[in-house]
């Protein structure tokens, strides 16, 4: 019993994630289903009344059939028109859409007479579900409650006999539902979480575990595109010293650990806002985002060199770094490619000062350089 309340809380656990972290995906593909369901249910409702008329015999349209095809037009024409929308927006669009069907398909089953035996409900029952991306307890209620007032409104208005075939019916339609829609669900759940790790290999550097260069570059370009460095930001530029010898001299193996090590102790020395990378080599960067004081670089590359020193005694052979740091104030406009410019030139001149030392240059606009 409790591996089952276990599993039961793990799997309200990954949902509840996947519908935090994966809203906006959900949202779209939500939108996505509306935008092609709509009209097509709008077409498929002609198609109906028409095949209705030639093998359904003395089969009458009423009411509610004439209603239910100008409500799902409209509702079309109005989701079509809309080229975004906020995740909320389309949250409830998708509920409008569920509630519609399952109300209109309920009244046609209801309204063809005490001797009619309906046709729709136990099927939309099963299909809408798995249409669209909504949490699951949202979903009982919501089909739990249509099949109630199913229920309930098939006592008033058909006979015994069909009564009973149609609630069998529905509640078939309701209960074959249930898990199809969590398994449905659960399968979107495996393949978002797949996708999820291949973005994250091709965004990470294998050997360090920190982000690639690309992944890097896009970050820091799109935070200095939206955030517009209100706070003030900058860049350091690693480069082990003499690392071609450590190859050389203690061999590719050892070099190989010397870089995770290096990883972890910059993944470490900066925070989890921060973008931190290896851009290939023995270089790293790190991009330090509202980051206003140049005192602050300066303890972050003294810091830095410690532990290497640390490093150093571990693998019983030197290891120091060269660093170059630029750092903007708050509100300066700022290139990427001219602040990774101007590190670089920062680094170069760390490394031709005697190397196991930093420098740290304030940032140069376009028009300071000219």
């Amino acid at each position: 019993m409790k591996n089952i309340f276990a599993l039961l809380k793990k799997d309200k656990e990954e949902r509840t994630l996947y519908f935090s972290f994966a809203k906006e995906e959900i949202a779209k593909k939500n939108l996505e289903q509306i935008k092609f369901l709509s009209p097509m249910v709008t077409g498929l409702l002609l198609l109906f009344f028409c095949l209705a008329w030639f093998i359904i015999k003395d089969w009458q349209i009423t009411p509610v059939h004439i209603a239910f095809w100008p409500v799902m037009a409209a509702f079309s024409l109005f989701i079509r028109a809309k080229e975004t929308c906020s995740t909320r927006c389309v949250f409830w669009y998708s509920w409008g859409f569920e509630v519609l069907v399952l109300l209109f398909c309920g009244l046609i089953d209801l309204s063809g007479g005490p001797n009619a035996p309906g046709s729709f409900l136990p099927l939309v029952l099963v299909a809408l579900p798995i249409v669209f991306i909504l949490p699951l307890e949202q979903q009982y209620a919501l089909l739990s409650a249509s099949f109630l007032f199913y229920a309930a409104a098939c006592y008033q208005v058909k006979s015994v006999f069909v009564c009973q075939y149609d609630i069998f019916n529905a509640a078939s339609g309701l209960f074959i539902s249930l898990p199809l829609a969590h398994t449905v669900l659960r399968l979107r759940i495996r393949d978002q979480n797949t996708q999820t790790r291949y973005k994250y290999l091709s965004m990470t550097d294998v050997l360090s575990s920190l982000l690639n260069k690309a992944a890097c570059e896009e970050a820091v370009k799109d935070y200095l595109k939206w955030g517009q460095n209100k706070t003030g930001c900058a860049l350091v530029m690693l480069d082990i010293d003499d690392f071609k010898q450590v190859n050389d001299t203690q061999g590719h193996y050892i070099g190989d650990m010397l870089l995770q090590k290096v990883g972890g102790m910059l993944k470490q020395q900066f925070r989890t806002s921060d973008v931190v990378a290896r851009f290939g080599g023995d270089e790293f960067v790190a991009f330090l985002k509202d980051c206003a004081d140049p005192l602050f670089v300066e303890k972050k590359c003294q810091s830095i060199q410690q532990e290497l020193c640390c490093i150093s005694q571990q693998q019983r052979f030197a290891v120091t770094c060269s660093m170059g740091c630029v750092y903007a104030k708050a509100g300066q406009k700022v290139d990427f490619v001219q602040l990774l410019k101007q590190a670089d030139r920062a680094l170069y001149e760390a490394k031709h000062s005697g190397k196991n030392a930093y420098e740290l240059h304030g940032y140069a606009d376009a028009l300071s350089l000219q």
